[in-house]
């Protein structure tokens, strides 16, 4: 029984050469970032074995070929994470820094009650965290430049989930009254007009609800609202 399902799968993958390829590409770039490099080595000359044994290729070598796939997909993926967590960051961690940061998301509450956003500080990605926005009616918004005071600290995990190389944790925030420009600010002003839009003329509850679901921007959906959700079971509709 075994040796029948194993013929024709053999001929289906003989027959699709590029969905074995891409599989294990999709293998590699999993294990790159993840598995130690004789594991990844271990895996590749599995793929190979195991591909010529199958009959999976004709000629029985075409698995190498699998193989080396498998490889240069997980060094494809390690060198793209060393690269993301590459920062000229690490001399300033632990000190008072100031400057304009630029806002890259929306300003959320966390479980603590205080906020936080990703942003950009000096061309990296930073997790910029503070009690509140000051006095001001609204905070700042994707693109918003804004001058920072605060410590400069190691990435924690919150951080490290948003890509982002360290945590700024500012003690003074102002508004710089200027936005980022190019094609982000575009998109930037875009997103505002629509925001616009969508707002105008409800009450803050259900202008929130209708950014989150035309915009996917739950922030401005008020805390008991977001609480509704989450007791109805629909918790995937906010974060």
């Amino acid at each position: 029984m075994t040796i029948a399902v194993r013929r024709p799968a053999a001929a289906a993958a003989r027959d699709h050469p590029r969905h074995l390829v891409l599989a294990c590409a999709v293998l590699g770039l999993l294990l790159g970032p993840r598995a130690p490099a004789g594991a990844v080595v271990g895996v590749a000359l599995l793929v190979a074995l195991a591909a010529a044994g199958a009959g999976c290729v004709r000629p029985a070598a075409l698995g190498l070929v699998l193989g080396a796939v498998v490889l240069v997909a997980a060094v494809a993926a390690q060198a793209r994470t060393a690269a993301l967590d590459r920062t000229r960051l690490t001399p300033e961690l632990g000190r008072i820094v100031s400057g304009s940061v630029t806002l890259l998301t929306a300003v959320r509450t966390d479980a603590f009650g205080g906020r936080r956003a990703v942003a950009s500080w000096r061309g990296e990605r930073v997790l910029l965290r503070l009690p509140r926005w000051g006095t001001a009616a609204t905070p700042p918004g994707i693109g918003d430049i804004v001058v920072v005071r605060g410590r400069l600290r190691a990435a924690d995990r919150t951080a490290r989930a948003a890509r982002a190389h360290a945590v700024l944790a500012a003690s003074h925030v102002r508004p710089s009254g200027r936005r980022r420009g190019g094609a982000a600010g575009l998109v930037d002003a875009i997103r505002r007009r629509a925001e616009s839009s969508l707002d105008g003329g409800l009450p803050p509850a259900e202008a929130g609800l209708l950014r989150g679901m035309v915009l996917g921007e739950d922030e401005a959906l008020p805390g008991d609202v977001a609480d509704d959700f989450r007791a109805a079971g629909l918790s995937h509709l906010v974060r």
